[in-house]
């Protein structure tokens, strides 16, 4: 990873520190000079260096990095103006985070010796204002993007430039400086000597101005591109590629394909600094799809873009296909390409990442197979006995930084071949790959062929879920060459989607809530919320959230009972709105689960929840297909009929299977839902059930009416402020 360096401006602190026993004992005990210093020995003065605010040049140290930076800053030397080829003058000591005016600030004390030569000069200058500011330099390696927590140089965000937030309102990027590794100096300068932020390797955060999609730099971007394509009615007509496609910007080509007819067209919709940068590549350069030993190969998937979407959900959806066909099993796994040349082998996993070092054992059945050279397309899946794990227990795996020696328990289930002792392989027909693969490679302990089978169109819809796993089932051209990913396609058990995290809930007991939104990063649609998990996320990542349907209407789209299943690091970019549309029921079905919802809407339990000695109550209602209500603290049901007042809380958005359980939940629980004890076994029992009303409902009052066997009539929540902190009572209103 390349180190980045940063300047930055701070304000020295014009108050002289009287040298303390603390204060000389720090320097002694830190610094540790040859000849201990004493109080009448040095001048010490502070400054406010590092603060948790968005500086002019648009960066920023988050406050949850400033306890590293302050143990870094002690013993580093202070210049003046950055002149590295003079020695230090003074040297920091102490650093300590403080509040200044609403700010997280870094505090930093310094010293210098009183005899040294311009001593006195040093302390009057100051003193009296003329150094009146000072500086750091560091090194880091991550500019973490605020909107999407991408690195800012390769995202699509420019800082200061506005983009939609989460609750729809706008929200300015920045970025914060992270994986700081140096605090190379601190300077003095003269005010306004130095910029505030100069940063190495193209990462330009210099005050732009960027009006219309046009940016003074020269830098263009993806976004503006694709807006433009769209405004004209390109966008389907026109292909990205190159490097604005894979950073999000370029500071050199638009690479676009399109029919020669279309290039002026296409011109004219770019705004005008755009226009020089366009080179137009032929069809045939950029389809020519060789591969090469050891050079990673981006893996062929099912079309999935904003238009065309060969995911798929619905059996009948396959009723288009005609010719032959391969349909094999998919796995839930992670996607790995494997080369061999000699006995050296290389695991690519989809990002590109090397991870052979993280399987001995297959790295070795690889080795063993009697060829000079090849190229393997598969998943490495783990398993448990006979069961199959998820995929998260590899990723697992891969990203421990501990033991890793047990890697027995992990297969590599091979489904394609491009590359056979010295023959690029990869453009003949699937079904010739198959062959190849067959003829050439027997299962091993660790490696084992994908079993298959080729269809006609008419057969396909009714073998899926027979050849199908759990995550589902592949269908590919038995024509097609290892690039033709518009003849490949998916179908899917469940309806999953990966999704974007643009805001993380956190709730009480340490589970988490997802606001998540699809299309893409630089243009997110917000579909919902997840129901509370103990999977840790955070802003920018991409989830796969398992769903029971998705809804299309006036306002956008809405998922039912959205499920997180795990963090997918593979995952760069949420699903399009096309795998939305693909998952929609058609409208008989649909008109079954409204009419569901319609019965169901106005359900409530009461529930006692108890472990040993420790009880409380849970009032939940069925609210939008989701779980909601209270936790009553210390209830009696027949005190609280008679209007007494109850200590309780809102309960986090959960899954509504909760309103019908009743029976015991072990510790240790996956996800510890309604278990957080770590050895206590738990006890849910159903008191009473219902419909309910809500009659008001405000931020710091709701009313109900409910109607049950134990709880009936209206019932009042209202919060209060008990202690200094607020509390929600909960009782009965009185027939009067």
């Amino acid at each position: 990873m390349e180190c980045l360096l940063g300047n930055l401006e701070a304000k020295l602190l014009e108050k002289e520190e009287i040298p303390s026993d603390e204060l000389i004992f720090l320097i002694n005990t830190r610094i540790k000079p040859p000849v201990e210093v004493r109080k009448d020995d040095v001048f010490i003065r502070a400054m406010f260096l590092i603060s948790d605010q968005v500086n002019s040049y648009g960066g920023c140290f988050p406050s949850d990095e400033h306890e590293d930076l302050a143990r870094l800053l002690i013993d580093s030397p202070v210049l003046v103006g950055h002149t590295k080829d003079k020695l230090p003058i003074a040297r920091n000591f102490k650093a300590e985070l403080v509040k200044k005016d609403e700010a997280n600030w870094i505090k930093v004390w310094f010293y210098w010796l009183k005899e040294s030569s311009g001593s006195l000069s040093l302390k009057e200058n100051i003193d009296h204002g003329i150094y009146k500011e000072c500086s750091i330099g560091f090194t880091f390696e991550f500019p973490e993007c605020s909107i999407c927590g991408q690195d800012m140089r390769r995202c699509q965000h420019i800082p200061f430039k506005n983009y939609p937030g989460p609750d729809g309102h706008s929200m300015q990027a920045y970025f914060h400086y992270r994986k700081i590794l140096k605090v190379l100096e601190t300077s003095l300068v003269y005010r306004g000597a130095l910029p505030n932020t100069s940063i190495t390797n193209d990462l330009i955060y210099q005050k732009h101005d960027c009006k219309n999609g046009i940016c003074k730099l020269g830098r263009v971007y993806r976004d503006v591109v694709e807006g433009a394509l769209r405004k004209c009615g390109l966008n389907d007509q026109v292909i990205l590629t190159g490097e604005i496609l894979d950073k999000g910007y370029s500071d050199n080509y638009i690479d676009l394909i399109c029919d020669p007819d279309l290039k002026e067209k296409v011109l004219t919709s770019l705004p005008g600094t755009y226009r020089e940068k366009v080179n137009f590549v032929q069809e045939s350069k950029k389809r020519e799809n060789k591969v090469s030993l050891f050079e990673f190969i981006p893996p062929t998937k099912p079309e999935k873009s904003a238009s065309v979407c060969n995911e798929f959900f619905h059996l009948n959806d396959f009723s288009f296909l005609s010719g032959n066909w391969i349909v094999e099993p998919k796995y839930d796994g992670v996607r790995t390409q494997v080369h061999k040349k000699g006995e050296e082998v290389k695991i690519f996993t989809e990002p590109g990442e090397q991870v052979e070092c993280k399987f001995k054992k297959l790295n070795q059945d690889l080795s063993d197979f009697p060829h000079q050279s090849f190229i393997l397309d598969g998943e490495i899946v783990k398993y448990k006995g006979k069961s199959r794990l998820s995929y998260q227990d590899v990723v697992f795996h891969i990203q421990n930084k501990g033991d890793i020696s047990e890697d027995a328990n992990f297969r590599y289930m091979v489904f394609d071949i491009l590359y056979l002792n010295g023959a690029d392989i990869a453009s003949e027909p699937l079904e010739k790959r198959k062959e190849i693969l067959e003829k050439n490679f027997k299962d091993s302990d660790f490696v084992r062929k994908v079993k298959f089978n080729k269809l006609s169109s008419d057969s396909v819809a009714n073998k899926l879920k027979e050849l199908s796993t759990a995550e589902g089932t592949m269908i590919k051209g038995a024509d097609s060459g290892y690039f033709d990913s518009s003849k490949w396609y998916k179908w899917k058990r469940e309806f999953e989607l990966d999704v974007l995290v643009t805001r993380v809930v956190h709730n009480k007991g340490g589970s988490h809530n997802y606001v998540c939104a699809v299309g893409s990063r630089s243009n997110p649609l917000l579909i919902g919320t997840t129901y509370s998990t103990s999977k840790k996320a955070k802003s920018g990542d991409v989830i796969r959230v398992k769903v029971d349907s998705v809804r299309k209407n006036d306002q956008g789209y809405s998922w039912y009972a959205p499920q997180v299943k795990d963090i997918r690091g593979d995952k760069k970019q949420p699903d399009p709105l096309s795998v939305l549309q693909r998952m929609i029921e058609k409208e008989d079905k649909q008109k079954k689960a409204e009419d569901l919802d319609s019965k169901e809407k106005n359900r409530f339990v009461l529930q006692v929840h108890w472990w040993n000695e420790a009880k409380h109550h849970d009032l939940r209602f069925l609210k939008n297909r989701l779980a909601t209500g209270l936790t009553i603290f210390k209830l009696d049901i027949e005190e609280l009929n008679q209007g007494k007042r109850f200590l309780c809380k809102w309960k986090d958005q959960c899954d509504p299977k909760w309103l019908d359980f009743e029976g015991d939940i072990s510790p240790g629980k996956e996800d510890k839902e309604g278990n957080h004890q770590e050895e206590l076994t738990a006890h849910i029992k159903i008191l009473d059930s219902g419909d309910y009303e809500t009659l008001r409902q405000e931020l710091d009052f709701t009313s109900f009416k409910i109607n049950g066997e134990i709880m009936n009539g209206i019932y009042l929540v209202k919060k209060i402020i008990l202690n200094k902190s607020e509390k929600w009572l909960m009782w009965k209103k009185s027939r009067e």
